[in-house]
């Protein structure tokens, strides 16, 4: 077990020992309406950092996007909570990567 440093800062490694990490809530989707009149559609790849409480306290958009895409994928995914991720019965800081699709129906 140990730490490396991220775009947000220091974050634990996540071995194959590591347990919890359960999605609990999550906003529901929104797809800015000027977005979806403008038919903008994406798949955003989000990285996330979730502390040891299990919040999401950091997010940042991977890939290219228009960027009210990017806004709304982030606006989301920092609403997202966890069940503490726990390795060696410690909780831990982790690393999450997701992706919200974006697509005109």
């Amino acid at each position: 077990h140990g730490t490396y440093a991220c775009e947000f800062g220091m974050v634990d490694f996540v071995c194959g020992r590591c347990v919890g990490g359960k999605l609990i809530s999550q906003p529901e989707f929104c797809y800015p309406r000027v977005a979806k009149a403008a038919r903008l559609s994406a798949s955003v790849k989000m990285k996330i950092v979730v502390d040891r409480r299990g919040k999401v306290v950091w997010a940042q958009a991977q890939n290219d996007a228009h960027l009210l895409l990017k806004k709304a994928a982030t606006q989301m995914a920092l609403r997202r909570r966890y069940e503490p991720f726990v390795c060696n019965g410690r909780p831990i800081k982790a690393v999450v990567y997701l992706s919200y699709r974006f697509a005109v129906s």
